[in-house]
């Protein structure tokens, strides 16, 4: 079982048997498969999937039809065409054994025993003659479970609103045993174009069918109908029952019908928007669920607990769609599908590119499949979800960021360009201000170096005009003449430990006697060995003797130095110097800092261009800026346009001054600013405001802020007032609920009014926003029932034709009346959530489950309405 999904079916389909038939030579009127194969491969190849054959009086060819069928994927249903007064009827059963049986019942009925037979020798159709055609529709709906349709309703002679065919067409029209009315035979029919001439009140489901009889014909008055899978009876009496959402024209029949009161045209069946279409879960709470999705209005139902909001936070975290707004949301998906929980998705882009989606229930971000195989590509830049938990669409009313962003979704596209083009001058302010700032304090610190230069300056001029220069030399040559001294006095001291070596050195060897020594060797050895012995007793002495007579005359000329050195210190100090080597300090200083004043032209040069370029890229983040608010604009009037005299979206541009205000909060924190002082600027544009902080304290006082807070303005660095220049004052967002039942619009902020109120507009405006698939967990928390009726219902059934929705919901309202593709039922035990149902509304497994869930059962529902009969 599956959704209900658009097929295209030809509810009148005539075989050889028909009288009129055009077919041919083709075995004669009794059934055989060999035609079969032929009409039903005929039908499946024009794209038709489902018919009805509906002969005059025989449901001969059925069986051999519905054969064919299964072969070639086309789902035949029994019928018959009758006419009772003139008037063409048609009754249809479901193709089982079951609906061929009742079929057959009702052909008995309608030509019992001694009356005329069903067909002539010439097997040309016999009225019934057993009752009006008001009695036999009623007699085949209710007795024998026909779904009953008019066709080719105001053809002349057998239309059921044809001049004098029926006396009874408009009590036909409005009993509700006919399901549908086919539009073909006079497409000039007054009832075409007003029909409540025959309907009344009643709003007619007209449908349009081939009445084929020759294969040329085949599928060119085929419907679209949406069916569930696979088609029953009851599918096509829920698409009667639901024209609106669940009958198409084909396109190429609008110039003949286009004109005819609430008809809707189909150009193709396949669905163009980016949808989901699986979701598969192992692991955690809802280990082994997996269902698939409609294109359109899926509904997920259940008891508290079930599930419902834990499927809808699985399918959010698993397509990274931002977090919920609140904890209960975010807690609900942690506690239910756990760390070693996964889940797959089944994603179809807004290219149709198709991808699987999957996530494990831990941090870790999803993975992008095509074909398998992880893509490697970021889930958002494929495939993206609006999804809004219990009460978060109420909170969006109070997050200005949140409604930018919502009104972003259906703004033009250029809307992303022109938020590029602000990310682009954002990202070159960010560079020139880097420059601007290495510059301001380039030129800072040459500022300082210009005062150090004028010191340093004055303070050579000052030790030249005492001359400074002549006393350093003469404080450098009495050094030279210490360090000779030194050096004199250290040489001599070094002489007595040499001569100490020298005698350490002339220990002489022993030699032997021996007749290969001769005797002079040795006598040569021991007079040498004395002789130096004497020389360094001689040299030692001298050193004593020169040591004795230095020491003194080294005294005397330290003191000579001392007393020299005190001269030269005094004078250095009359010229400002601490010492000799402050002077070349001072000179070196002096040439480091004129170089680096040499600089200041050139940078104050190109102070002055990095200014003309950031003044031309702040105007090009202003025109970006502007842009942005424009676009948005434009967007808040088509949303307000779209949803139609119940909300509108007003956009005050640049008007929102949160960011500026908390800006100018954190520049001037721990000043002493109050913070009415603070709010009172941020009423000022930044260009406003800056052009005051450029000018003087008058004008920040101008702006309302006292002479102190101006002071304090003025204080803050070029680089802080830069940032202020900058700073974003984006667009505020209004939305404003018309509360009037009259004419005269009574338009109130939905801040102001009610939760109920408050969610009514929010919901319109998130059903018309994007294109993307939507995600509402319980929309109708905030909402009465009437509401639901009146707008969510009606907005989702005209959404739902483009737009993929899924809602999680106990209000039987959305998915019954909404008429849901999909249907997932739901229960759960303690620690696991099971599927009850799952799939179109046509399934009786499915339609059971709603009523359990949604109505409280078959005897609740019931007895409710009894009341309500009683009531009136």
């Amino acid at each position: 079982m599956g959704y209900s999904r658009w097929v295209l079916a030809d509810l009148q389909v005539h075989t050889p048997a028909d009288f009129h038939q055009k077919y041919g030579d083709v075995g004669g009127p009794s059934p055989n498969a060999a035609f079969a194969e032929t009409l039903i491969k005929t039908h499946a190849d024009a794209g038709v999937s489902v018919i009805v054959v509906t002969d005059h009086n025989t449901l001969a060819w059925y069986p051999e039809l519905a054969a064919a069928g299964r072969r070639h994927g086309v789902v035949v249903f029994p019928g018959i065409e009758f006419n009772a007064n003139k008037c063409h009827l048609m009754a249809i059963w479901d193709c089982t054994d079951d609906g061929y049986r009742r079929g057959q019942q009702f052909l008995s009925h309608l030509f019992p025993p001694n009356s005329p037979p069903a067909l002539t020798e010439r097997r040309e159709p016999n009225p019934t003659t057993v009752g009006s055609p008001l009695d036999l529709v009623k007699i085949a709906a209710q007795t024998y479970g026909a779904l009953v349709l008019a066709p080719h309703s105001t053809a002349k002679d057998i239309g059921l609103f044809a001049r004098n065919v029926c006396n009874t067409s408009a009590q036909i029209a409005q009993s509700g045993y006919v399901a549908g009315f086919d539009v073909w035979g006079n497409e000039g029919a007054d009832v075409l174009r007003n029909p409540r001439s025959q309907f009344g009140e009643h709003r007619p489901a007209w449908f349009i069918s081939g009445d084929v009889r020759d294969l040329e014909t085949v599928g060119q008055r085929a419907v679209y109908l949406k069916l569930g899978t696979p088609p029953t009876l009851e599918s096509l009496r829920q698409a009667f029952l639901m024209p609106d959402q669940r009958i198409r024209f084909p396109e190429h029949h609008r110039t003949k019908f286009g004109r005819v009161p609430g008809l809707q045209f189909l150009d193709g069946t396949d669905p163009t928007w980016p949808r989901l279409n699986r979701v598969c879960v192992t692991g955690g709470f809802h280990d082994g669920l997996t269902i698939d999705l409609g294109p359109g209005l899926n509904a997920i139902i259940g008891g508290k607990g079930a599930g419902k909001s834990t499927t809808i936070e699985i399918v959010r975290h698993a397509c990274a769609a931002p977090e919920p707004k609140t904890d209960d949301n975010r807690n609900n998906r942690v506690a239910n599908f756990s760390a070693n929980a996964t889940a797959t998705l089944g994603v179809v882009t807004a290219d149709q590119q198709r991808y699987e989606i999957t996530r494990s229930g831990d941090d870790t971000p999803p993975q992008l499949l095509r074909n398998g195989l992880d893509t490697g590509i970021d889930v958002s830049r494929r495939f993206s979800v609006s999804v809004y938990g219990q009460r978060e669409l109420a909170l969006l009313a109070d997050d200005q960021k949140g409604l930018r962003q919502f009104l972003a979704i259906s703004a033009d596209p250029n809307l992303a360009a022109a938020h590029a083009e602000q990310e682009r001058c954002l990202r070159e302010l960010e560079a020139t201000n880097t420059d601007l700032g290495k510059l301001d304090a380039a030129l800072a610190r040459s500022a300082d170096s210009e005062e150090k230069l004028k010191d340093v300056r004055d303070q050579l001029e000052v030790a030249g005009q005492h001359g400074a220069e002549q006393h350093v030399a003469a404080s450098r040559e009495l050094t030279a003449v210490q360090a000779e001294v030194s050096a004199a006095k250290t040489w001599l001291e070094g002489v007595g430990p040499l001569a100490e070596q020298l005698r350490s050195a002339t220990g002489r060897p022993a030699v032997r006697e021996h007749d290969a020594v001769p005797p002079a060797l040795i006598s040569a050895a021991v007079e040498a060995e004395s002789t130096i012995r004497a020389a360094v007793d001689t040299i030692l002495d001298a050193v004593r003797l020169g040591l004795g007579r230095i020491e003194p005359a080294v005294e005397e000329h330290q003191a000579l130095v001392q007393a020299r050195r005190h001269q030269i210190n005094v004078a250095l100090a009359d010229a400002g110097l601490t010492n000799p080597d402050e002077l070349a300090r001072l000179q070196r200083t002096a040439a480091d800092l004129e170089r680096a004043v040499a600089k200041v032209p050139a940078q104050r040069q190109r102070l002055d261009e990095l200014h003309a370029v950031h003044s031309d890229q702040i105007e090009e983040l202003r025109v970006a800026r502007r842009a942005i608010s424009q676009l948005l604009q434009t967007a808040a009037a088509n949303l307000t346009a779209t949803v139609g005299g119940r909300v509108r979206v007003i956009v005050q541009p640049q008007a929102d001054r949160t960011d500026l205000q908390n800006l100018l909060t954190q520049l001037l924190a721990g000043k002493n600013v109050r913070g009415d002082q603070v709010a009172k600027l941020a009423n000022s544009s930044p260009a406003v405001l800056v052009a005051a902080l450029k000018s003087t304290a008058e004008q920040l006082v101008k702006l309302g802020v006292s002479e102190n807070t101006a002071a304090k303005l003025h204080a803050l660095t070029a680089g802080k007032v830069r940032q202020i220049e900058q700073c974003d004052t984006p667009d505020h967002i209004v939305v404003e609920i018309n509360l009037s039942d009259t004419e005269q619009p009574r338009w109130l902020d939905v801040r102001k009014v009610s939760p109920g109120q408050k969610a009514t507009a929010m919901l319109s405006l998130a059903l018309v926003t994007g294109s993307n698939p939507l995600i509402i967990d319980q929309p109708e928390d905030d909402l009465d029932n009437r509401y639901i009726y009146d707008q969510v219902v009606r907005q989702l059934a005209d959404v739902s034709n483009r737009r993929q929705v899924i809602v999680a919901t106990h209000n039987p309202n959305i998915p019954i009346l909404g008429d849901a593709e999909m249907i997932l039922a739901l229960d759960a035990t303690i620690d696991k959530s099971r599927v009850v149902a799952c799939g179109a509304i046509d399934e009786p497994q499915v339609a059971d489950a709603a009523r359990q869930i949604l109505e409280g059962g078959d005897k609740a529902f019931r007895d409710r309405a009894r009341r309500y009969r009683a009531a009136n």
